[in-house]
């Protein structure tokens, strides 16, 4: 059935930057939908969790 359910993957890089990858679940196999380097002004410090829309992102 499509669309197939899809999970979202967290990586780090050899150089330990955060990756996100998207994965299809089709039963037999999965894909990869697409992956990206997460944005801090979309995802807290642990790259999990993503942040409210009122959130704002301030340097020090």
């Amino acid at each position: 059935m499509f669309p197939f359910p899809s999970c979202l993957i967290l990586g780090y890089t050899s150089d330990k930057r955060p990756i996100h990858i998207v994965l299809s679940d089709e039963e037999t196999a999965s894909r990869i939908i697409t992956a990206y380097n997460p944005s801090i002004e979309k995802w807290k410090d642990d790259y999990k969790t993503r942040r409210s829309d009122n959130y704002e992102v301030y340097e020090l």
